[in-house]
């Protein structure tokens, strides 16, 4: 006959208890699973790749570190003396210098308004005593004298898609500035070539009657007409429909000097003398000094 023993009272209770408490232990080490409608779950990562990731972040986190700490431990070690010493580079060597580089970081900012500053110092002398001219005027085609230029630079001319080092022929050329293979426009000014005096024909110079200059009157001898006022011009200006709003000065176009008569006889010719039109400007500045609102003012001409 066999005698089981029973264990004592209680002990079965407590056993069981244990198991449960180690089974919670268990289940709270576990991580949550994800989730099949989750966003990770839905990129496609695998574990490993999400480790992949994780050491990529890791890295770039710490290159940007580095540089950071690389950069201010350079900026408290670069003496003080020598950043003084530095000298701003000049306008005219700072506009150059993003003519020729495309990459350069100052190219994004040469606008107009820094060309136009530019063309101020090498065409002073061409701006007129106002310093408001935009145009020269030339009988026999010649490159203009620049009062200065960008380290490497030299003036060029275009009409249309012709470029040369000089202008040539009858029209109007628009200045342009040379940097090794860099060239782009010069503010707004213009080299205007004319045709010559000896053009004019019987009064006309094509189908454009302009008349005649009292020195060419028989009854009006040379030394009878006033002198200088009235002597025979260099020059006409040819002027067409396209090339009318040409301007000659920040307040004048070419267009402002025609007369109203032979409404379709094209090209037309004018003359026009630059310090006349130079002390217009002088004329409208002192005006605006004084108040008045001169953008009304035009030329009459007969």
């Amino acid at each position: 006959m066999s005698t089981q023993t029973s264990p004592p009272r209680g002990a079965e209770s407590t056993g069981g208890a244990e198991d449960r408490w180690s089974a919670l232990a268990d289940l709270a080490m576990v991580l949550p699973g994800r989730r099949q409608g989750s966003w990770w779950h839905r990129t496609g990562l695998s574990p490993r790749a999400e480790r992949v990731l994780d050491a990529v972040v890791g890295f770039v986190v710490l290159a940007l570190a580095s540089g950071w700490l690389w950069s201010f431990n350079n900026a408290l070690s670069t003496p003080r003396a020598s950043l003084a010493s530095v000298e701003p580079a000049s306008p005219v060597t700072t506009i150059a210098h993003a003519l020729t580089e495309p990459r350069a970081p100052t190219t994004a900012y040469v606008t107009n308004a820094a060309l136009e500053t530019l063309t101020n110092r090498m065409l002073a002398s061409a701006r007129g005593v106002s310093g408001k001219m935009r145009a020269t005027f030339q009988t026999e085609p010649a490159p203009i004298k620049a009062d200065t230029l960008p380290p490497g630079g030299a003036l060029a001319y275009a009409r249309g898609k012709e470029v040369g080092m000089q202008p040539k022929g009858v029209g109007i050329w628009r200045v342009l500035l040379a940097i090794g293979n860099a060239v782009r426009p010069v503010g707004s000014f213009n080299v205007i070539t004319e045709l010559p005096f000896s053009a004019k024909k019987n009064g006309r110079v094509g189908l454009y009657y302009i008349g005649n200059w009292p020195s060419e009157h028989g009854s009006v001898g040379p030394s009878k007409a006033p002198a200088g006022a009235y002597d025979n011009p260099a020059g006409f200006i040819e002027v067409t429909p396209e090339n009318a709003d040409t301007p000659v000065s920040e307040h004048f176009k070419l267009r402002d000097f025609l007369t109203h008569d032979q409404p379709n006889v094209w090209p037309k010719y004018l003359v026009l003398r630059p310090q006349l039109v130079d002390k217009l400007e002088l004329v409208l500045s002192d005006l605006e000094a004084h108040g008045y609102d001169v953008r009304g003012v035009k030329v009459k001409a007969t």
